[in-house]
């Protein structure tokens, strides 16, 4: 699936969405982005998103009460396991991401990468793990 400011596909060897944003999102933008994230989410019955932030401007302040009451609950209830984050080049989105992954500390793993290929490691190392791990065992990983 793509649109001018999303593109959302999956890597069935990870078991991952992978979502690359790119422009200014204004918050209905970036709402209805994670909502076809969740919809690819769902249909592949997935346990990782790989969300690749480099070239996304602007911020989730508009929508962060959205993600954090709304989204990520529903993330979680269909398998939701763990983020992978490539860092964003724009600062705001930079302060914003972590923001967004201090609030979700302890619940689901988001993890920020440089590149693409460490992020996809990451995640690779996560489901090759034999023992279910907590949150913090999933942060010890990387």
């Amino acid at each position: 699936m793509e649109s001018s400011y999303l593109s959302v596909g999956y890597n069935r060897e990870l078991n991952a969405v992978i979502a690359s944003w790119s422009g200014y999102i204004s918050a209905d933008e970036a709402k209805s982005g994670f909502e076809r994230i969740w919809e690819t989410f769902r249909y592949y019955e997935a346990n990782y998103v790989i969300a690749d932030l480099r070239d996304y401007e602007g911020g989730f302040g508009a929508i962060t009460q959205w993600l954090d009451e709304e989204y990520m609950p529903k993330m979680i209830k269909i398998g939701y396991q763990a983020c992978a984050n490539v860092m964003p080049e724009d600062f705001f989105m930079s302060v914003s991401l972590n923001d967004f992954q201090n609030k979700q500390s302890g619940i689901v793993p988001l993890r920020v990468f440089a590149d693409l290929n460490t992020a996809q490691t990451w995640i690779s190392q996560l489901q090759t793990s034999k023992n279910e791990p907590t949150p913090d065992a999933l942060r010890a990983v990387a």
